[in-house]
């Protein structure tokens, strides 16, 4: 899935998925926009696992932590092997601390 198919799929499927996994899929910043979009509009309410593991993350991080800002239901979020640094593990931990994923129980941050 690339960044242009995720543009098209993810408002038409997220809103019936529990769990997607996207790993090793490069969404670019694009994809990164139509998930974050989606996740504003509460069209992710039903998600409970995300995998993001390997998309490229680092690249578009301070988007995807815009969606997480309406909140989410995630039990687990995988965000691995994304090179993330120190400064955007940092954006990762203010979302947590503002209780953004208050039910979230895993973490994946290898």
């Amino acid at each position: 899935l690339g960044p242009e198919e995720a543009v098209k799929v993810f408002p038409l499927l997220l809103p019936s998925l529990e769990k997607l996994c996207l790993k090793g899929n490069h969404l670019g910043t694009e994809g990164f926009e139509a998930l974050a979009k989606c996740m504003l509009s509460g069209s992710t309410s039903s998600l409970r696992v995300l995998d993001l593991e390997n998309t490229r993350l680092n690249r578009s991080l301070e988007i995807f932590c815009r969606g997480l800002q309406k909140g989410l239901g995630l039990h687990t979020l995988n965000l691995s092997e994304n090179g993330l640094s120190d400064v955007q593990l940092g954006v990762v931990a203010s979302v947590l601390r503002r209780g953004r994923l208050a039910d979230l129980e895993t973490l994946g941050l290898r």
